[in-house]
């Protein structure tokens, strides 16, 4: 717990940097589902020296840590977040270098992925349309459209458990289906180096537009939602989405958390919903495919925050 005013205020005192920094920010601002409560402490530093410096003097203070990029693929607790919050969204620069493209962690990657296009270089433009931050993605390692993050990556800058700077190549071995080392270590993404190839201006912006309609057609953009809810496990012979609509999921509702109309592994905020009504629908999908054909799908969104006492009062509604 991290409510003591006193403390708070003793941190910020000694927090010197240009950037971003509130008491109790509503994270629904900063989530692409718009559901979350407070965090005690919110930080958007401008640079990079700043959020290293940021990281130490939490790390000092013992103070707890949440990086949040873009607030695509999480559900942040109706209860908020205790200790500090840090959005790298106000590191957002993106560089051509030949056929690198250099992109800090808070640049949305859809831009990047544009950017790349429009100095014809391809390799990127899978992850068009898609919400969330450079530094999400890498973290994730994104996939869609038979292309994943590590395909195209060559190096990452990092800051370590010390708040040092590092740096990774893709050659890593930690990196698999949706999984990539910064998911197993303290480590926070500063920029990564994407090594593409040149390509068509023409074919590669018609590319961009196929992926866009095809989220379009799915829903993506229709209501705040986190894109796929599950990952796609190949043992199970079929894409997840495909696995629930055979239960004929579309419409399940929990309070204002609802599955899609438009496809079965996307839940959709229809206005009203809070967190713990996309958590319990999420649980009531799962537990739903496990009792129906013994798949135990594995959840792509992540669930952050302080959800303890959240679900020691809250119980699941049935479906509308």
């Amino acid at each position: 717990m991290m409510r003591n005013v006193n403390t708070l205020h003793e941190i910020m005192g000694r927090i010197n940097i240009e950037g971003v920094m509130r008491t109790d920010e509503p994270m629904d601002r900063h989530t692409t589902f718009r559901v979350g409560g407070p965090a005690d402490l919110y930080i958007r530093p401008d640079s990079v020296a700043d959020l290293q410096a940021v990281l130490s003097l939490l790390r000092q203070a013992g103070t707890p840590i949440l990086i949040l990029g873009g607030g695509a693929n999480v559900v942040v607790s109706d209860a908020g977040v205790r200790g500090a919050v840090i959005d790298t969204t106000g590191l957002s620069a993106v560089r051509r270098d030949g056929n690198l493209l250099r992109v800090e962690s808070g640049a949305m990657i859809s831009d990047a992925a544009e950017v790349s296009v429009q100095h014809g270089l391809e390799g990127l433009e899978f992850l068009y349309s898609m919400p969330g931050t450079c530094g999400g993605a890498v973290w994730m390692n994104a996939r869609c459209y038979g292309s994943s993050i590590d395909d195209i990556l060559e190096s990452v800058q990092y800051l370590d458990e010390n708040s040092e700077l590092q740096t990774l190549t893709a050659a890593h071995e930690e990196f698999d289906y949706k999984k990539s080392p910064f998911q197993l270590h303290d480590w926070t993404i500063v920029e990564a180096v994407f090594r593409l190839r040149p390509g068509s201006v023409d074919e590669l912006t018609a590319r961009m537009r196929g992926y866009y309609e095809d989220r379009l057609s799915k829903g993506h953009f229709a209501l705040p939602c986190a894109g796929s809810v599950f990952k796609n496990d190949r043992r199970f012979g079929a894409p997840s989405g495909k696995i629930l609509d055979e239960l004929g999921v579309r419409g399940m509702q929990v309070g204002g958390a609802r599955v899609s109309d438009l496809h079965a592994n996307i839940i959709v905020n229809t206005g009203t919903a809070r967190a713990s009504d996309i958590y319990h629908l999420t649980q009531k999908l799962h537990d739903l495919v496990l009792s129906e054909r013994g798949y135990d799908l594995e959840p792509e969104v992540l669930f952050i925050g302080e959800w303890e006492s959240v679900l020691r009062t809250t119980t699941t509604a049935s479906p509308d």
